[in-house]
């Protein structure tokens, strides 16, 4: 059997596919005819392929493996796109189509590694980066731009060194004194702190770093109490609002009061998402349908007086709808701090920018989510090129006590000894991935 396949080909079957998986008006647009021909393609170009003879060259072992992995992704994203719609449709299909229809299906989607962008670009016409707008309809890019996007974003990422770790003093500088960017940009900085991480630093200069943001803090007590009191809350559905309402409430305050308001943001939306990916479909119609009346309380009340009482009910589903097509843009994104815990540990938590409020409504980056998947799928392989570390094993161990460490520091040389005893608490309950 010849080795001798064409990559170009797949990739080409598949546009079809990203722009249904993308589109959310495309059964209008294109009709079941073109949604059934789109995915017939697609599932010959899977099917065209052939697998890899030996003996073959490293370049091309290389190429079927990423050609493997592309098809796998895009699978994921078709996936996680129809459950998306079907659960915000649910509602008013009135029994017509059921998730648990598909036996298997959601458990698969659960054990993806990584929900992709694809279920929750341009939602609602909202932006995916600063200053960019959503792209006119039929204008997606193809898939060779997006692999060339994600690969130029990647080699800015990769460390030039695994043991080129940062000085102390960056870490202070971003905490206290933030730089504004992008969302991509900020992302990519982020990523390639938690790769490398940060040099060992004395209590005392730690202590001088901070004292100038410590000299401004606020009390900060009162949010660690609510959040043990969310915490000894025995229903599930109920512990959940809470956590919702406590993200949605957005405590703020100044300075290095933000970080402490980070972190336990942090270890709420880690604890929430866990439970989320527990409950079954009927579970998250019903908890969404409490989150909707609490959090757009508001506007329901100012539909109800504005609108005449015939045409309230229709009202209020589309704005249920909305909402639920919002939040699932939001669970995505809390699903990707989630598999960042559980990768890097409480590396996150030194870094705000991965659920800094403004993120979390707007979400990630374009690309972000194959590009993060693209990082963690190579990560084992960069790492061993390197060569600092014996195997990936060594290298996440040695990240992970590095940040736990650092991280204790940073809240004693803060006199919060009371935080790291709550983010020590979470550890042993909810320890990062093996």
């Amino acid at each position: 059997m010849s080795s001798r396949w064409q990559p170009h080909s797949f990739h080409t079957g598949l546009d079809v596919e990203m722009a249904l998986a993308k589109d959310e008006t495309v059964g209008k647009r294109l009709g079941k005819q073109k949604i059934r021909a789109g995915s017939m393609s697609a599932l010959s170009a899977v099917g065209s392929l052939e697998p890899l003879d030996r003996p073959s060259t490293p370049p091309s072992r290389r190429e079927f493996t990423n050609t493997l992995r592309l098809a796998r992704e895009f699978i994921g994203q078709m996936t996680s796109h129809v459950a998306m719609l079907a659960t915000v449709s649910e509602d008013y299909l009135e029994g017509e189509y059921s998730w648990d229809d598909d036996p298997g299906v959601e458990d698969n989607l659960l054990t993806m590694s990584f929900i992709s962008d694809i279920e929750r670009d341009n939602i609602d016409g909202c932006s995916n980066d600063e200053g960019e707008e959503p792209g006119d309809e039929g204008e997606e890019p193809g898939d060779r731009d997006n692999r060339d996007a994600i690969t130029l974003r990647l080699s800015k990422i990769w460390p030039e060194a695994f043991d080129a770790a940062f000085a102390v003093e960056a870490l202070i500088e971003n905490l206290m004194r933030p730089k504004k960017a992008s969302f991509a940009k900020r992302e990519d900085d982020a990523l390639n702190r938690l790769l490398v991480g940060y040099s060992p630093t004395t209590m005392p200069y730690l202590k001088s770093l901070l004292q100038e943001g410590m000299n401004n803090m606020t009390q900060w007590t009162d949010i660690l109490e609510l959040s043990q009191d969310i915490d000894a809350e025995d229903n599930v559905k109920q512990c959940l609002l809470k956590r919702e309402k406590f993200l949605h409430e957005n405590p703020q305050g100044e300075n290095l009061v933000l970080f402490i308001c980070y972190v336990v943001r942090t270890v709420h939306i880690i604890k929430f998402q866990s439970a989320w990916n527990e409950l079954s479909q009927n579970e998250r119609t019903k908890y969404l349908d409490e989150a909707f009346s609490y959090l757009r309380k508001d506007d329901i009340e100012d539909m109800r007086f504005r609108t005449p009482q015939p045409k309230q009910e229709g009202q209020l589903k589309k704005m249920r709808r909305a909402f639920g097509k919002a939040y699932q843009r939001k669970t995505t994104t809390r699903n990707y701090v989630l598999h960042l815990y559980e990768k890097f540990g409480l590396g996150i938590l030194l870094d705000p920018t991965w659920t800094t409020p403004s993120d979390m409504k707007t979400g990630r980056s374009v690309l972000f989510g194959p590009m993060l998947t693209s990082l963690l799928q190579q990560l084992e392989y960069q790492v061993e090129i390197d060569g600092t570390f014996n195997n990936i094993q060594e290298y996440l161990q040695t990240s992970r006590a590095n940040a736990s460490q650092l991280l204790q520091q940073v809240f004693e040389a803060m006199e919060l000894h009371g935080l790291w005893d709550y983010v020590a608490d979470f550890v042993q309950d909810f320890p990062p991935g093996v």
